[in-house]
């Protein structure tokens, strides 16, 4: 059972116990494993009530044996991922962007009522994620990628600041590089699959799209169709119909557009643009505008909704709210979902089945392997 406290206070008295990764080191202190946060410095507001620790217990695994079993789904290159990315400076296990992260990747591979069918997952995660986080991922049969940090600096001089939580959200370019994966299904570590949500792989919702040359950037016309096939599916922002939501996206890896996204990441004249409170949810709106040599195609908020979608009684499959820190006057559908959830999957995670699904990842692998001459 997970234990929730009872008001603010109480969680920040509790003591929290020894981490219960089984791992080859000793087990470390949550305080030791804690990066500190800037606070209120070079243009990065401070923390916010959402991002504290949660008293969460980590289910016990044999952490060392089960992340070297091959990723659940994994086919090779060529194939589709779900993904989510995973940025938090903070070191400990009760982190509620690591614990959310892990519910996230446990709906999509493991949920009876949610998980895919066929794709595996990858969490990509920055260059200063702690070992322990990382190899927990692995554990529960998700594939761990490293991207290059590429961390924001908000322009301070013209008063211009961004939550601390936004600075490296650029790294989410990086998922362009990954050309091994044939597409790519991005959630955010905070929106849940509330169904399964395989059909975002298809061309019904994501299609394969030929550029406007015409439009094209002069830099780009002269090998056009490096670039022109693409693949950009999303959800528009909430009063905002010119702002795609980042939360969840769709693409197709591809060399010479990740370039392209990179030239328009260092371009003065974006400057503004990337400083609107929306970072790489700015940048990857104006790429993709409607009116651009790259329209997006835009899919209806059932892929990408907060509560009130459901409350106003339309389909929900992807909940992009912050499920740990919710509120609501009264009862309300989500309370308890995230703490259930949890429950779930530590009950799943120390259960007979699946130490031996995991193991039986590690054979289909070899088998497939084999039989494709990879």
């Amino acid at each position: 059972m997970v234990d929730l406290p009872a008001t603010p206070i109480l969680a920040a008295t509790l003591v929290y116990e020894k981490l219960s990764l089984s791992t080859s080191h000793p087990a470390a202190s949550p305080a030791a494993l804690v990066a500190p946060v800037e606070e209120e410095t070079h243009g990065y507001g401070s923390k916010l009530f959402f991002e504290d620790d949660l008293p969460y217990k980590f289910p016990k695994l044999d952490i060392d044996k089960l992340k070297t079993m091959a990723p659940h789904h994994y086919k090779g290159p060529g194939h589709p991922t779900f993904a989510t990315m995973f940025l938090s400076r903070n070191g400990s296990l009760h982190d509620p962007y690591f614990l959310s992260t892990h519910e996230v990747v446990y709906r999509l591979l493991w949920n009876p009522d949610t998980k895919s069918t066929e794709h595996p997952v990858t969490v990509f995660v920055a260059p200063f994620v702690a070992p322990a986080q990382r190899s927990s991922f692995e554990a529960i049969g998700a594939i761990v990628r490293e991207v290059k940090e590429m961390p924001f600096q908000p322009d301070v001089q013209n008063g211009n600041t961004i939550s601390h939580r936004f600075r490296d959200v650029f790294s989410k370019l990086e998922m362009w590089a990954q050309a091994d994966f044939s597409r790519i299904a991005y959630l955010d570590s905070d929106a849940f699959p509330l169904a399964n949500v395989d059909a975002l792989m298809g061309q019904q919702l994501a299609p394969q799209r030929n550029c406007r040359r015409e439009l094209l950037w002069t830099v780009d016309q002269t090998h056009p169709e490096e670039s022109c096939r693409y693949t950009f599916t999303g959800v528009q922002d909430i009063g905002v119909s010119s702002m795609i939501n980042a939360g969840m996206l769709v693409l197709q890896p591809n060399e010479a557009m990740h370039e392209l996204l990179l030239r328009e990441f260092h371009d003065p004249d974006n400057t503004g643009l990337l400083n609107s409170g929306f970072p790489e949810q700015g940048l990857l709106s104006h790429v993709f505008r409607m009116d651009g040599p790259f329209p997006a195609t835009i899919i209806g908020k059932a892929w990408n909704g907060d509560p009130g979608v459901k409350d106003g009684g339309a389909k929900l499959n992807i909940l992009h709210a912050k499920l740990w820190a919710l509120q609501h006057e009264g009862a309300h559908w989500t309370d308890g979902m995230f703490a259930k959830t949890w429950e779930d999957l530590s009950t799943f995670y120390a259960s007979e089945g699946f130490a031996s699904t995991r193991a039986q990842d590690a054979v289909l692998s070899r088998e497939y392997f084999a039989a494709s001459g990879h």
